[in-house]
């Protein structure tokens, strides 16, 4: 079944899936899904917390939206995961809404 879907994500030409990579490791992921002149940045994911607060993933976010100009960029974060909006934050989103599960944020690059 995931085989499946990984097939099918593959040939889907709006959405990017990138591996980060910390020294040859390979440490999490993130992907980049175009959306009629907007980008939604989802699947951002580190996975070994040793790897946190080293840039590793501002980087990696910098990089996968280096190509884009003039964009609106937009991520959904669970309202519970005070880290991750703390880290949006600091890589320059702000939050337009809020509903019950979700705290939306975006920026223009």
């Amino acid at each position: 079944m995931q085989n499946k879907w990984w097939e099918k994500y593959k040939q889907n030409p709006t959405e990017k899936a990138y591996v980060i990579y910390y020294r040859g490791k390979p440490v999490g992921t993130l992907s980049t899904i175009y959306k009629r002149k907007e980008i939604e940045l989802g699947r951002v994911m580190l996975g070994e917390k040793r790897y946190a607060r080293r840039g590793v993933m501002s980087s990696a976010i910098n990089k996968a939206l280096s190509k884009f100009k003039n964009t609106r960029v937009y991520i959904k974060v669970l309202n519970n995961n005070h880290s991750a909006i703390s880290f949006y934050k600091k890589n320059h989103f702000k939050i337009y809404k809020r509903n019950e599960k979700l705290t939306f944020m975006e920026k223009f690059i």
